[in-house]
C-alpha cells in the first residue's frame, strides 16, 4: 500500500542566505488543495511563524521552493523529492519594501497628520505589502485582503504577538483574546472556553435580544421618515450604526444597556466616551516618542482617568452579575457563559481580569 503522507523538513532562508529555524510539515501527496493553495495556507504560514518580520516575503510563489541541491525547483506535489530526508529550502523573492526611517521616530512622519491617508500613499508607492519602522518597532502591513486573511484566519499556525503600537491597546483590553499573545496560558484557556460561545447553537440564544435592538433602531429610523421633509434634515447613519454596535455588544454580551437607542438625542454613555478617547489616544501614542506618554500632560491624565472609568464599569457589571439570581445561568448571555465555563480536565475557569 502506498503511503501518501510524508514528513518533509522545510528550512527558511533570508535573502542573504542565512538559515532560519526549520520546521517539519506533513504533506499529503494526494492533497485536494492545489499546490499553490497548499503553499499559501500551510508552508508560508509556518515559515512566517518561524521567521523574523524582516525576512518575510509575502510575494512568494512557485519557483522559490528549492531542494537541497539548490537547482531543482518544486512547483507541484509530484516534484517533491522522494527522499524525505532531503530538506527543502524556502527562499523569499524580496524583502517587503518601505520608506527609509528617520532616527528615533522611524516612519512616523509618513503617517502624519492623517494616518489613513498616509498608509494609502505608502501602499500606492511601494505596493500592497510594506515595511515600516515606528520608533524602533518594525511592522509589516498590507492592504491586500487575501494576504491579511492568510495571517489572521484561524488555523493550526495562527500566531499573535502584541508588540509595538498594539501594546497601548493592551492597556484597554487587559488579558483578553484580542490583546494577549497566543502562547500565553490565559489566551489558550480563553480561546478553548469561548469557542462554543460563538457556535451556531449559541448564536440562536442571542437572536431575541438582537431582535429587540433591531426594533428600537427601526422605530428611530421611522421617526425620521415621519417628519416633514426639510433641506437641513440630516441623519448620520454611521453614528446610529455605531450605537447599534455598542448596544449589541452591551446587551447580548453582558446584559448591559447603554441607553443609546432609547430616543433620538440620547446622551452618550460615559463608558463609550471614555473608550473613544482612549482608542484615539492609543493611536496617537503609537507615533509619539514614548517619553511623552509619561509626562503630566492633560491628554495623559485624561487617558488614565478614562481607563479607570472603563475598568470600574466592567468590574461593576461583573460583580452585579455574580450577586444576581442569574449568576449560574451560562445561557443568559456571553458574560454568563464566561463566568461559568470550565475546562474539563483541569476545571480551570476564566479570571475576572
Amino acid at each position: 500500500m502506498i503511503n501518501y503522507l510524508k514528513n518533509y523538513t522545510f528550512i527558511f532562508k533570508d535573502l542573504e542566505g542565512n538559515t532560519l529555524p526549520s520546521f517539519v510539515l506533513e504533506v499529503d501527496l494526494k492533497n485536494t488543495l492545489s499546490f499553490s493553495n497548499f503553499i499559501n495556507e500551510r508552508i508560508i504560514a509556518e515559515a512566517v511563524n518561524n521567521a523574523p518580520p524582516a525576512a518575510i516575503s509575502l510575494q512568494i510563489d512557485s519557483g522559490v521552493y528549492l531542494t537541497s541541491d539548490g537547482k531543482s525547483v518544486i512547483t507541484s506535489y509530484e516534484s517533491l523529492p522522494s527522499d524525505t530526508s532531503q530538506p527543502i529550502y524556502i527562499r523569499p523573492i524580496k524583502l517587503a519594501p518601505g520608506p527609509a526611517p528617520l532616527p528615533f521616530v522611524g516612519n512616523a512622519y509618513d503617517l502624519i497628520p492623517d494616518t489613513l491617508v498616509g498608509f494609502n500613499k505608502l501602499y500606492a508607492t511601494y505596493g500592497n505589502v510594506i515595511k515600516l519602522n515606528l520608533q524602533g518597532n518594525e511592522m509589516i502591513g498590507s492592504n491586500d485582503t487575501d494576504i491579511v486573511e492568510l495571517f489572521s484566519k484561524e488555523s493550526d499556525f495562527f500566531t499573535k504577538k502584541i508588540v509595538g503600537p498594539m501594546q497601548y491597546i493592551k492597556q484597554l483590553g487587559g488579558k483578553g483574546l484580542f490583546t494577549t499573545d497566543t502562547d500565553d496560558a490565559d489566551w489558550t484557556l480563553a480561546h478553548l472556553l469561548l469557542m462554543p460561545a460563538f457556535s451556531p447553537k449559541a448564536m440562536k440564544a442571542y437572536t431575541e435580544e438582537m431582535g429587540q435592538i433591531g426594533l428600537k433602531i427601526s422605530k428611530i429610523f421611522a421617526s425620521y421618515a415621519n417628519e416633514p421633509s426639510r433641506d437641513d434634515q440630516i441623519m448620520d447613519i454611521t453614528e446610529w450604526m455605531t450605537n447599534v454596535t455598542f448596544e449589541t455588544i452591551g446587551r447580548v454580551g453582558f446584559g448591559y444597556d447603554f441607553g443609546l437607542l432609547e430616543k433620538r438625542g440620547a446622551p452618550i454613555h460615559p463608558f463609550i466616551r471614555a473608550m473613544g478617547f482612549c482608542l484615539s489616544e492609543s493611536g496617537a501614542r503609537s507615533i509619539r516618542p514614548q517619553l511623552i506618554s509619561t509626562l503630566s500632560f492633560s491628554h495623559n491624565r485624561r487617558f488614565n482617568r478614562d481607563l479607570k472609568l472603563m475598568q470600574d464599569t466592567v468590574d461593576e457589571v461583573i460583580q452585579a452579575r455574580k450577586n444576581s439570581p442569574d449568576a449560574k445561568n451560562s445561557e443568559k448571555d456571553l458574560l454568563g457563559f464566561m463566568l461559568n465555563a470550565r475546562e474539563e480536565l483541569t476545571d480551570k475557569s476564566l479570571t475576572d481580569e
